[in-house]
């Protein structure tokens, strides 16, 4: 279908004549042609930014937690590959880790998005599901007696991104996330908790299609 149009295009060029000169048409053949580059086909992209995480702690008395458990801000860095099926339609698998002064949380997520390219900074909105898996460096208690000090489940969320074509293979983007997971740290069988329940990061990056 694209081939035609382009074809047809072509031919309506080339007939298009002033004072003997071909007229060019806004929206050269060339340009149409670069412009399908960014429309489909395969890329890999990496970013980084902060994370804000929101944590309930319920603390047992006369206990206390080790300097640095409530932790609530980070960073995050996020390395993934996609496919554009379209102008308006692309997927992600990405690999992100969130650290904190003890907590790391990886998640690995798919995502589909939808982009409004008739609009500046081509924003886009997509939604996220994989898994997640946070671990602590150190015990985020005095006294322990669940030793366990990993959690995993599943993640899901929403995100908002917009992007500047740099050249015909490298993007700019900015992207915001929502991201629910359901971690609990259940220390002293009960009597203090930890638990992060959902964060909000905001990423910057580059992409490159092939």
């Amino acid at each position: 279908m694209k081939l035609g149009i382009l074809l047809a295009l072509g031919l309506i060029t080339s007939a298009a004549y002033a004072g003997g000169d071909i007229v060019e048409p806004e929206g050269s053949i060339s340009e149409i042609s670069n412009q399908d580059s960014q429309d489909n086909g395969l890329f890999v992209y990496i970013a980084g930014g902060g994370a804000v995480l929101d944590t309930d702690s319920f603390l047992a008395p006369n206990a206390a937690f080790i300097n640095g458990a409530l932790d609530d801000t980070g960073t995050v860095g996020e390395v993934g590959a996609g496919y554009r099926y379209s102008k308006n339609i692309f997927a992600t698998l990405a690999a992100q880790r969130t650290i904190l002064d003890m907590v790391d949380i990886d998640n690995f997520y798919a995502s589909i998005n939808y982009q409004f390219t008739d609009v500046v900074a081509n924003p886009y909105i997509g939604v996220l599901l994989g898994y997640s898996q946070l671990g602590w460096s150190e015990s985020p208690h005095v006294v322990v007696a669940n030793k366990d000090l990993s959690s995993d489940g599943l993640m899901y969320g929403l995100q908002a991104g917009i992007e500047q074509v740099l050249t015909e293979n490298w993007t700019l983007f900015a992207k915001y996330q929502f991201i629910k997971y359901d971690h609990l740290m259940d220390i002293r069988s009960s009597a203090s908790t930890i638990e992060h329940n959902y964060g909000q990061n905001i990423l910057i990056g580059v992409r490159y299609a092939f």
